[in-house]
């Protein structure tokens, strides 16, 4: 099973929260600015550092002191992958394709890029473009304040093309092939904060659809859990407390208990 098959992600909009606090952060401290990551928090705990830069400040202080490198890790693979989708356009790619999107925000902020997949159980992107709705108004599209960095541009007809996904039931390369991906040409793919989720053959099956549907020149940006990053003896308490905490909001996390389940250890995928 993917993430979530009931309501939306909670891991969705924590990470949204992670990525509104770091966009209050003084300019030269922050890495990320993602004025639109606040719209999607709704939970009371997470919405004054989403919004109150002095919460923000606080927030991300204590955070790494509960749970040392989890903010920094979803701060910078967002950074990563916003470079990643920079790079590529450049090098003439123009489709990326963003697997677990969740509450990701990229195809807004960098419209002109590529061409936007996002791929995601269909409760969270339900979720996802009923806040989308929200924020833009009854027209659909419109302008909305962008706190400390100006105005952000909302218009869902311009925005991703939505494929409808369970990763490890459905078959990520047909559905993707249903919404006019070409798999002709390369594409940069994004799986991030997804796959520490997934069972170990849900993980292979992906990667090995994911192959049918990939030409010369694509790449794959990913991230996942080392097996030891959970084991009691290592002393990583601060992982087992994530662990625990997403379990409880419905999104067990099922990281690597033995080398398979790292994704260099994949054979056959490409």
């Amino acid at each position: 099973m993917s993430r979530l098959t009931h309501n939306h992600s909670d891991t969705a909009e924590a990470t949204a929260t992670m990525r509104a606090a770091e966009s209050l952060l003084p300019e030269g401290r922050r890495l990320l600015v993602d004025p639109m990551a606040r719209h999607f928090v709704r939970r009371p705990a997470y919405l004054v550092p989403a919004r109150s830069a002095f919460a923000a400040r606080l927030a991300v202080s204590l955070f790494d002191r509960w749970c040392p490198g989890l903010h920094g890790h979803v701060v910078l693979r967002a950074r990563y992958a916003d470079d990643a989708i920079r790079s590529t356009a450049r090098a003439g790619v123009r489709q990326v394709v963003l697997l677990g999107a969740g509450f990701d925000t990229t195809a807004h902020r960098l419209p002109g890029a590529a061409r936007f997949f996002e791929v995601d159980v269909p409760t969270t992107q339900q979720a996802k473009r009923d806040r989308l709705r929200a924020t833009a108004g009854p027209t659909g599209s419109g302008r909305t304040p962008g706190g400390p960095h100006g105005s952000t541009i909302v218009d869902e007809a311009g925005g991703p093309t939505y494929v409808p996904c369970n990763f490890g039931v459905d078959d990520v390369g047909a559905r993707l092939r249903e919404h006019d991906f070409d798999p002709g040409a390369p594409a940069l793919f994004l799986w991030l904060g997804v796959v520490p989720y997934l069972t170990p053959e849900a993980l292979e099956t992906t990667l090995a659809e994911l192959r049918g549907v990939t030409a010369r020149g694509s790449s794959l940006v990913l991230d996942y859990v080392e097996a030891d990053a959970l084991d009691r003896a290592a002393g990583h308490s601060g992982a087992r407390r994530v662990e625990r905490m997403v379990a409880r909001r419905g999104s067990p996390c099922t990281a690597p208990s033995r080398p398979t389940r790292s994704p260099r250890h994949c054979p056959g995928t490409g």
